[in-house]
């Protein structure tokens, strides 16, 4: 197991859901209740991108970062987006 696996391991968010449900987001619904629920491919595939690219922050800021992404969705994609780039 290389140190990524072991990291994904320890650390878990947006599990994959439990029941298939392969229905896209209707409008009133957030992205992280949509990535919560759905098993799409769109919604499979930003499940993997968010939990890879959270294991490169700070260990201690990962949980709170993860709590950011349900009131800003957008500000803290971002913000992820170019911690990374960095």
């Amino acid at each position: 197991m290389n140190n990524i696996e072991q990291l994904q391991k320890d650390f878990i968010w947006l599990n994959e859901p439990s029941v298939i449900d392969n229905t896209f987001s209707p409008r009133n619904e957030s992205m992280i209740g949509f990535l919560s629920r759905s098993t799409v491919d769109a919604a499979k595939n930003s499940r993997e991108f968010l939990r890879y690219n959270i294991l490169f922050l700070p260990k201690h800021y990962q949980r709170e970062f993860c709590k950011r992404f349900e009131n800003n969705w957008h500000s803290s994609l971002f913000e992820l987006i170019v911690y990374r780039m960095l």
